[in-house]
C-alpha cells in the first residue's frame, strides 16, 4: 500500500562543483546504496529521480518529489550551462573533494552564479571523499563558504556511504520547509519558547531538544521551519565529530509572533 502524505512537493536540486569530486558517486549512492569506482566525466548534465519524505511540524509527512541535476565539471561549460542547470532549482548540493584544494574554487564559482540567479535556495556544502584523509585548509574554505551562504557542511563518502543520506535528507527537509513557508499556520508554544531560547543567546540544535524535550531531528525541522519564516537566523556553522553540521541559530526579533491561543510576545513578557 502506498502511504498517503500531507503534502507533495517537486523540486529541482542541482548538484554542483568541479571534475572528479564526486558528484555522480553521491547520487549513485543515495538513490542506490552502491558505489562504483570507476571513474567517467559527466557530459552535460544527468538527471535522476527520488521522492524523500520528511516531517514538518504543524503539516504532517511531506513526500518531496526532487529531480537530481548532476551537472558536468568542466569549467569551460560552466557559464554556458549555469542558466540552463541552475535555472527554476529549488535546492543545491555543492561539492569539492576534501583531499584537493583545487577543488574549492569550482564549487564557489557555481554558488556564486546560483546566488546571483535566486537567494534563499536551501543549500547544502559537501566535502566529500574523507574516507581518504582530509586537507584542513579545503574543511576551513568550505565552512566558510557556508556561513557566508547560511549552507550547513557534510563530510561525506560516497565510496563508504557516511552522512551521505543524511545530506539529502537535510535538503529535503529544508526544500519542503522553503516551500510551505508562506502557507503554514500558527505558533505552539514549543515554537514559542525555541525563539525566546534563541533571543537570550544563539542555540545549537542540541541545546534546543535539552530544552524542549524533544529529539534532535524533531527541533532541526522546527528550526527549519522557523529559519524560512524568517523568525531565525544560522548564527554559526561549523561540524561535529561525526563531520556532520553544528549549527547555532540565533532569533530574528525579540517580539514574537501571535501563539496558538495566546497573543503577541515580547522577550521581557515570556522571562
Amino acid at each position: 500500500m502506498v502511504p498517503a502524505y500531507a503534502v507533495r512537493v517537486k523540486a529541482k536540486v542541482c548538484l554542483l562543483g568541479g571534475r572528479g569530486v564526486g558528484k555522480t558517486a553521491l547520487v549513485r549512492r543515495y538513490l542506490l546504496d552502491e558505489f562504483d569506482d570507476r571513474y567517467v566525466a559527466t557530459l552535460g548534465t544527468k538527471v535522476s529521480k527520488r521522492a524523500q519524505a520528511v516531517d514538518l511540524p504543524g503539516t504532517g509527512t511531506v513526500l518531496v518529489d526532487m529531480t537530481l541535476w548532476d551537472a558536468t565539471g568542466a569549467e569551460s561549460k560552466r557559464e554556458t550551462l549555469a542558466d540552463v542547470v541552475l535555472g527554476g532549482a529549488e535546492g543545491v548540493l555543492a561539492v569539492c573533494d576534501v583531499t584537493d584544494d583545487g577543488s574549492v574554487a569550482p564549487m564557489v564559482s557555481w554558488m556564486e552564479l546560483m546566488s546571483k540567479l535566486e537567494r534563499g535556495v536551501p543549500v547544502q556544502i559537501l566535502v566529500n571523499k574523507f574516507d581518504l584523509g582530509r586537507c584542513e585548509e579545503v574543511v576551513q574554505e568550505a565552512l566558510e563558504m557556508g556561513r557566508r551562504h547560511s549552507a550547513p557542511c557534510y563530510l561525506t563518502s560516497a565510496r563508504t556511504g557516511d552522512n551521505v543520506a543524511e545530506a539529502f535528507e537535510d535538503l529535503a527537509l529544508g526544500i519542503a520547509a522553503r516551500a510551505l513557508a508562506k502557507g503554514e499556520g500558527g505558533f505552539d508554544t514549543v515554537f514559542l519558547g525555541m525563539m525566546i531560547d534563541a533571543a537570550v543567546k544563539p542555540r545549537s540544535l542540541p541545546e534546543f531538544a535539552e530544552s524542549t524535550g524533544l529529539p534532535v531531528q524533531a527541533v532541526r525541522a522546527r528550526a527549519e521551519s522557523l529559519l524560512r519564516r524568517g523568525h531565525l537566523r544560522v548564527a554559526s556553522i561549523d561540524l561535529d565529530p561525526d563531520g556532520r553540521p553544528l549549527l547555532c541559530f540565533a532569533a530574528m526579533s525579540k517580539t514574537f509572533p501571535r501563539v496558538i491561543g495566546g497573543p503577541v510576545r515580547k522577550l521581557e513578557e515570556a522571562q
